[in-house]
Order: C-alpha cells, then structure tokens, then sequence
C-alpha cells in the first residue's frame, strides 16, 4: 500500500472476500482465455462505423477495409487445397477457425490445373469450387490469388513450362501473346471464382478479393501498370465484382502495377523480427497506402505473432502471415530457387515453421494467434476505426517511457513502439523488447507514481489506455492485455485482461470513475486484491472502500479471478464486472505412437520409359520441354567409343544430372543450367569386340524457377531443362600466359563515369591471365590472346568424309558437319569475378562465379580470344582450361512422367527385406510399406515417415498420388530449402506406400532405417515436440 500525499490519493488494499454481494453470483472463474467476442453495445459507448459511399459488400476506401458497411481488421492465414489432401481440408479450415483467423488466402496454380495445353483439370484435390464452398461453411472468408504468377515455391511460379519455354512468349510482360494465354486459364478458373464472389450479409461466396499476378516489382516488367491494367480487365470482363489487389513484394506499388485502373494496393513485409524500427515501416506503408485511398493490406508477411502484433498496433487492416498453414508438394510440384545458396531445391514438405504444421498439428505459436485475435476482437470497432498517431506524438509518449531509467526514442535499438488513437477513446499501446536484455518499463502517470511493467526478451505486449468503458468510466491503465469487453444492457460492463501470452506473472489494473462517484457492492474471487482510490487517505475508506465517500477509481492486481462491483455515478448505477486470468495453453501435441521397422518389401526395378525417339539428327539436343515433358526426367543415350576421352561438357544442363557409360558410374549433381565440365577416365571404361559402350545421360526436372535470377540459366522462367549438347574432350590445355592487356576501365572519377586506359602500343603489355596490376578500383581489364596451334589440328581420317558427316580417327566418333572443326569451351578455377568472353569478336557468353565453364564453339588456329573481367575489389580471376573435343552425335532420347513410374511400381513383385538395404551404383529398386503398418501410427488422417540413409533418392508413391522425394545424403551443386527434407506425410487413403529407391552415388547407396509416426517436429533424440 502506498498513498500519493502530493495529489491526496490514498490506495488502500483489501483482501479477496465477499462484502455486500451483488445479487448477480460471480460464476466459477475462467480457466481459458476470452475470444473477445461481445455482443450488445450499450448506446453511450456505440462507435460510428458506417461506410459512406456505394453499396459494395466489400471495399478497401477511406484507409479501410470494409464488409457489409463496417470497417475490419482481419487475420489471414494461407490455405493452399492443393499442398493438402482432399480428405483434410475441412481440417485444415477448422485449425484455421481455431487460431481466431477469419481469412485464409489461397494460390491456384495455372500449370496444374492446366498440366498441357487446353485441358483443365478441376476434380479430386483440384476442386477449387468445393474447397471455396467448405471455406464459407467453416465461416471463412477468402483471398484468392491465381496469378498467372503466384510464386509460392511452386514448379515455375505456377506458370506452365509450355507457356514459358515457348519463344514467342515474354511472360510477364504487357505482351500480347502472353495475355492470350492467360486468357485461356482466366476462362477457367474466373468464373469459378466470380461464383464464390462474397455478395454481402452472408450470401454468396467467401471470396473478398482477388489478386491479380505477385510480387511483380520483383520482376523487370517493362509496363506494369498495362500489364496489371490488362489482367484487371479481364477479371472484370469475367465477373470479378470484389476488390483486386495487386502486392508489391519490396514495397514499390508501382513497379508492381498499383497505378492500374480499379486495383488497390497491397505490400509484402518480412522483415527481421528483431528490427525495432518495423513499427515505423508499416506506418510508412499505411500512409503510402492511404494516399491512394487504400487500407494497408499486408497480403504477406511472417508468421510470428509479435511481430503480428506490431502489424496491427501500427494500423494495418488486414495481415496476411504467409504459410501459417504448412503443406506438402504432391505430384512434382517442387520449383529451384535462390534461397540460402544460388540454386536451391525446394523440398516436398512446404514448410516455414507455421502455426499448423503440414499433418495438420498445432505448433505453440497457435496459442499467441488465439492471443492476437482475442485483442483484435475485444477493441472491435474501436480498432478498426482507429486513428494511427502521427510520429511527432508517438515521439513524445515514447519519452515519456523509461526503460532501465532512460527514456525511449523512435530510434531506440530495442524496442518498437506502435501507437494507436482509439475510436471513441483511448489508445492502443504495442510495445515489443527485441533485444536479448530483460527491461523493466515505466511510463509517467502526470504527479503520480508511474507504471510499471517487464518486459523481457524477445517479447510484446499491446496495452490499452484510457479506454471509456461508459458513464464516465475508464479502464485507465493495465499491465495485461484486453482480451475480453463485453457490453450488456442487464449486467453492465464486462472487461477481461490476461497475463501476456508471452509474460504470464501477476497483473495489475487501474479502473477510473467519475467525480462524486462511490462504491455500492464489490464482490471478489480468487486471489485478487483491489484498492480503492479516493480524494483523500481517510480511515472510514481505509477500512471499507464501500460507502456514500467518493472514489476516484480502483487498483485490481494479483494472477486470476473476477471482481464485480456496482457503482453509484452522477448518472446513474453502473455495473462492471473484470477478470483477470493467465495464458493458457491449448496446443495438442501429437501423441502418434513411434515406431522403427525392421523390415519392407523389396522388388527389383524396371523402370518404365517412353519408347526411344528417332535418332536425333546432328549434334544439338532438345530440351526436355521440346518433346512435351514438363515434369519427369528424361534419358539420353548413344554409343561410342571412350578411347583418349578425358571428360565432357554437358551443354545447358539441368537440373539433376547423372552419367552412366558401360560400368563407369558418375555421382549425380545438381547443375544450374550453364555448362557442366565433368572430368573423367575413359580408359576405365570396359569395351566389347561387337559393338562401343552405351553411354546414357539422365537428366531430372526437380522444377522450374519460381524466381526469375540472371545469375543462373536455370533460375530464369523462361529456361528450359534437359541438355542441348555434349562435347567430348579429348584434350585440357592451360590458358594462363600469353595474353596481352589492350584495355582498361576505371571508375576512379568523381563522377562515377568510366575511364578509358589504352596501354602502351611498343610493346603491348603482355603477362598471365589476370595479371594487370593498378592502384584503381573498380576496374574493367580486357586480356586477348590466339588460340594455341596445337588445340585445332587433329588427323581426318581419309575416305570418311560424306555430305553430312565426318568420322574422327583419333575418337572413332561420328561427328555433324557443323564440326569439321574441332569444338572448344573454356573451364575457370577460382573465378570470383564476372569474365565476358568473345571469339574473333562475337560475344560468347559469360563467366562468373556460379558459372565457370563455357561452350565456345568451333575452333581455328587463327581464332582470337579476348577476356573482359569486372573486378569491384580484386576478386581473383582464376585460371583458365582450354578443353578441346568434339560434340558427340547420334542420340536418341527416352522420357519418363508420373504414369510410367506409377506402372513400374504396379509391376513389381515384392518380397520381405530386413533393413538396412543397399542398392549398387547406376541401380534402383522398389520397397513397400504395408497399409496396415502404416495404421498404427496416424494421427489427423496421416502417417509420418523418416528414413535415413545416404546416398539414395527417394520418390514415394502412394495409391493415387505421387508424394514427394527425399534425398539421402545430399546433392553436390544445391542445397535443399523451403521445409525440412527429411519426411514424407502419408494420407490415409493412399493405401500401401511405394518407395523407388534410386542411387546417385559412385558407391552403394545405403538405407539404414525407416521410422513411421510421431509429431513432424520430433526430436530423433528424445522422442518429443
């Protein structure tokens, strides 16, 4: 107990015991949070949330989003159908429900529906329309996005391979052959979605916007805002009635079409959870957005929910954390990207950690979502009309904050401070400790002793002040979070306030009552202890608290329980009842039994392929997208002989590569699609009197670029996979002398213009590769130099030569004429810079450090080589390899989609096997998992499915679907990104689950164990979540 002399308050403490009960009982106390929820609101303490304007049950106008006439602030977590099994979905919808979201937003990728041109497919996992259906029963609403580009770490953004291999497509572009296109697929998908259009005050669909492509300021557009102008027409065109978005994934809504006619804008944020400057980024989005008369709508964003939080005390309307539901990538659906290493693959369970995992199990964060969306709908209308303080104001409250005795900032390195202006009073105070000290705050209270409240690392709280709870009462200040309000015209005001989720201790409130105003009946449970506040320490209110004294107030601390009292103000009885309660935890986790095999059927493999095509003429090989395989992987053969080879350039490959020639078994590797040099031993190879060895190339389509990068082939959309080439090298000579430097550029000026540097004529200058010394950087140095006589002569055999092809004696290989001249490219070791190169001064291409060999061509003694290399700093250039052979010809190509590997697996014969199993270099072989095992470890519908092992490739297959691959052991050349790459998810109704187990390895490939059930955030060690 303390009592302010200064200001005349006395606080008095009273113990947790009935004393004139009110005639209403208090109830059993809350053992769950609140949700917010409330019904009636009295008329004193109504809030004006009436949309002027049009009729439109949905609208983003006036800095607000709007349903039915009212303003909104909405929680969004993303859903994606096709990342779930059918069977789950109404699952998935209901964890929704449960974290307190009231959206989902949900991606419809164009290249699946549509896998070949003109054929769409909407049935089984596909159904769009049911799922939109089962969205408005679970009373969701729904933000749908279907592209043409969506991104998602799906195959090609979700873009068909058809579409962005074809040459005379610019996707992306405000390109009339690509809008055709895409008209194809809005023809589809459009009017299904304007049928589940939201058409106000329950009827209709969920659907309450429509995003038209993503993230398109990612993307060099040349016109965005006529290539977004021109989807928007056509969505129009179609019936789309609801607002459509358009998000910028940087922040620069122009770049990614906002300035298109009848769209809003929308941005992405993910930032740093720990930046304390966030809370002023979304404020600076929100007034970017409201001068384009818009709310901020963050479509995506992360899914930790102090971060959330500041999202929402900074005024965004709506908040759209992305993959707070997790999936799984069915049916090849994996893309490459540049996530954590130039060339990633994506994994087969989508997964960033979110509050539903991809079997459907709740993580702890469900709880801080439960949280958010109680806040969110206790302040109601109060938040959604709420007002963002300008920065000036938001300064000076932060000074009147202390943390550890100094007095924040806008720049204070660890907090962020979010500040709103409540509608109809009161203001919404978000606090978030982003530093890795403990802080206790304090913020003044005028004369009086100030507030205090920890706040320690790495946690949030959103506190209310001065909120009018009517009759000239507040709810003055208070160390909890306002999870509850409720206004009821028979029991009066009811306010709950629990413990931060993130902080759970003791609590404290301060209630604020009129003049002339006194207690009539308290009632109290649980451990609370309150303190009446009056105009002077007088004894009688000392000992009472109750009576016909005036009280100005009252102090309600302790861990839980209910306090009502009944007041007599100037104008009248006024109830209030508050409760005070603790976080609670409502996480289930998953209580699947574990168990580890010691057994699987085995069958050996024949995989099945297309017939062989006709020998392909020449030397250039097609694309796997040129013969019409989109996913798969596809086998090139030919004959010949291995005698003097010392390795091959695979031209363009990607993305995973593996050569088997005779009994010579290469590892597989993952390349980005420039030029591959893989060194090896022809003599090693074993040849027959009859006939050369069959040389075989397999190249799988892990998937297309959800990206668009210039620093790998493979990274761009519209790159293709497979090989187009494949040159024979039976000669590597060194490059690094004899080349003479004839000019240089610098960017040494004060104007940041390059200077040319001519070098002395007699002589030229002439040293190593990447010798040229200077005291100026950046610099650009041009070295040139002729080809070595010795790379271009080789012996013809006479008698061989015929209009179309020549035959080499020194190889014994049949060669197009187009290379009667031996065929060259160049290999770099330890190239950190970016090298242009041309012959004979036609520009080649281009090496640098994630591309480091390049196809040159056909080679002459009199060719001229000239090498530009941009250094920044004195990134070293390396040294070069000149590899010298012929392009090898006479090819056929096999191919192999889903269907052949599912008629492989239906083939096989299986017999009972112990683990580990083994499968030999170059081989593969198929194992099953029984149904019945896989029962006894479901939970939610599914089966988790571990294996370790290395060296080996796993595709899974169940009844009806392809369930993803893992790999063992890792792959050279990329690192795997976008979940945890170590499990597969087994539905139910899959039946029994089929493994094809492939090597990729020079050595066996090993399975050591496989483990069914379990939680998919298991702890290999412990057994626990």
């Amino acid at each position: 107990m303390f009592c302010n002399k200064a200001k005349g308050i006395g606080m008095m403490r009273r113990k947790a015991k009935t004393s004139n009960t009110l005639g209403a009982p208090v109830g059993p106390i809350m053992n769950q949070e609140s949700d917010g929820r409330f019904g009636y609101v009295a008329p004193d303490m109504a809030v004006s949330n009436t949309r002027k304007g049009s009729p439109d049950p949905v609208a983003l106008t006036q800095g607000r989003l709007w349903i039915d006439g009212k303003a909104r602030v909405l929680l969004c977590a993303s859903v994606f159908p096709f990342r779930i099994p059918r069977s789950q979905w109404e699952q998935r919808l209901n964890a929704v429900k449960r974290l307190g979201y009231q959206v989902i937003d949900v991606y419809t990728p164009w290249n699946l529906h549509m896998r070949e041109p003109g054929k769409a497919d909407f049935s089984g996992r596909l159904d769009i329309e049911e799922f939109l259906r089962m969205t408005k029963r679970a009373g969701l609403y729904a933000l749908i996005r279907p592209g043409p580009y969506i991104c998602a770490e799906w195959d090609g953004g979700g873009l068909p391979a058809w579409v962005l291999t074809d040459p005379k497509i610019r996707a992306r572009q405000h390109d009339e052959a690509f809008l055709e296109a895409v008209r194809t697929w809005y023809q589809q998908i459009i009017p299904i979605i304007s049928r589940q259009q939201y058409a106000g005050h329950g009827h209709g669909g969920p659907v309450i916007m429509v995003q038209a492509d993503n993230e398109l300021d990612f993307f060099d557009c040349e016109d965005p805002t006529g290539y977004i102008g021109s989807l928007a027409s056509m969505m129009r065109g179609m019936g789309v009635r609801v607002p459509i978005v358009v998000c910028a994934g940087q922040g620069d809504m122009t770049r990614a079409g906002a300035d298109a006619a009848t769209v809003a804008p929308a941005v992405n944020l993910y930032p740093d959870d720990d930046d304390p400057d966030f809370d002023r980024q979304v404020r600076y989005y929100r007034l970017a957005a409201s001068r384009r008369g818009a709310p901020l709508v963050v479509t995506e964003t992360n899914r930790v929910h102090r971060t959330l939080r500041r999202l929402v005390g900074s005024g965004a309307a709506f908040i759209g954390p992305y993959l707070q539901v997790s999936g799984w990538d069915f049916d090849y659906g994996t893309s490459v990207n540049s996530w954590g290493s130039l060339e990633a693959f994506m994994t087969s369970d989508y997964d960033f950690g979110g509050a539903v995992d991809p079997a459907g199990g709740e993580r702890p964060e469900a709880d801080q979502a439960r949280r958010l969306s109680a806040i969110i709908n206790a302040l109601g209308d109060r938040l959604s009309m709420a007002q963002v303080a300008d920065e000036e104001a938001i300064a000076s409250f932060a000074g009147r904050i202390r943390a550890e005795g100094r007095p924040l900032s806008l720049d204070d390195p660890q907090l962020g401070l979010g500040l709103l202006n409540l509608a109809g009073g009161g203001e919404l105070l978000t606090l978030t400790n982003v530093s890795e000290q403990n802080l206790e705050l304090e913020a003044e209270r005028g004369n009086g002793s100030p507030d205090r409240w920890p706040l320690p690392a790495k946690t949030g709280v959103m506190l209310v002040r001065d909120l009018p709870l009517g009759s000239g009462c507040f709810l003055e200040a208070t160390s909890g979070e306002l999870t509850g309000l409720e206004f009821d015209e028979k029991t009066g005001v009811r306010v709950q306030v629990d413990a931060p989720d993130m902080i759970p201790g003791p609590l404290w409130l301060r209630l604020a009552f009129p003049a002339d105003t006194s207690l009539d009946k308290v009632r109290i449970d649980g451990d609370l202890i309150w303190h009446p506040l009056a105009d002077a320490c007088e004894d009688s209110v000392q000992d009472t608290g109750l009576g016909d004294e005036p009280v100005n107030g009252l102090v309600l601390s302790g861990k839980h329980g209910i306090l009502q009292m009944k007041l007599i103000t100037p104008e009248g009885w006024k109830s209030i009842t508050v409760q005070l309660g603790q976080p609670v935890t409502r996480v289930q986790a998953s209580h699947a039994p574990i168990v580890r095999l010691e057994s699987v059927g085995k069958a050996e493999c024949n995989q099945v392929w297309s017939s062989p095509s006709a020998l392909i003429p020449g030397s250039r090989l097609p694309m796997l997208e040129e013969r019409g395989l989109w996913y798969g992987s596809g086998l090139y053969s030919t004959r010949c002989c291995p005698d003097g080879i010392r390795g091959m350039v695979l031209r363009q490959a990607a993305d995973v590569v593996g050569l088997q020639w005779g009994d010579l078994v290469m590892p597989w590797v993952a390349n980005g699609g420039g030029d591959y040099w893989m060194p090896l031993d022809g003599s090693a190879i074993q040849r027959t009197d009859d006939e050369d060895p069959l040389l075989s190339i397999r190249v799988g389509i892990w998937g297309h670029s959800n990206f668009d990068d210039t620093r790998l082939q493979a990274l761009r959309l519209s790159a293709g996979r497979g090989l187009s080439g494949v040159l024979a090298v039976h000669n590597v000579l060194p490059l690094n002398s004899g080349w003479q430097v004839t000019e240089i550029k610098r960017w040494s000026s004060p104007g940041g213009k390059a200077d040319v540097v001519l070098p002395g004529q007699d002589p030229v200058p002439r040293m190593g590769f990447g010798g040229w010394s200077a005291s100026y950087w950046p610099r650009v140095v041009t070295y040139t130099r002729f080809l070595p006589s010795s790379s271009v002569s080789y012996p013809v055999e006479a008698g061989t030569r015929s209009p179309s092809r020549i035959k080499n004696a020194s190889l014994d290989r049949m060669l197009d004429q187009e290379s009667l001249l031996p065929v060259g490219a160049l290999h770099f070791k330890g190239c950190r810079c970016k090298c242009e190169v041309e012959l004979n001064g036609c520009q080649i291409g281009t090496i640098t450090p994630y591309e480091s060999t390049l196809w040159l061509g056909p080679l002459q003694a009199t060719d001229r080589l000239t090498i530009r290399t941009w250094q920044t700093w004195g990134e070293p250039t390396g040294t070069i390899e000149l590899l010298v052979g012929e392009p090898i010809a006479d090819w056929t190509l096999r191919t192999q989609n889903l269907t052949m590997l599912r008629k492989s697996a239906s083939r096989a014969i299986f017999k009972d096997q112990r683990l580990p199993v083994t499968c030999p270099p170059g081989s593969c072989l198929w194992l099953r998992i029984s149904r019945s095992a896989l029962a006894q470890t479901q939970q939610r519908g599914s089966t988790i499915v571990r294996m370790q092992g290395q060296g080996l490739q796993v595709t899974a297959f169940g009844e009806h679907t392809n369930l993803g691959r893992l790999v063992l052991g890792g792959l050279p050349g990329t690192i795997f990104a976008g979940g945890r790459g170590d499990l597969l998810i087994v539905p139910q109704e899959e039946g029994d689950l089929s493994l094809l187990i492939e090597s990729t390895g020079k050595e066996a490939g090993r399975l050591e164990t496989i483990q069914l059930g379990g939680a998919v955030d298991l702890n290999s060690e412990s057994g626990d979540r």
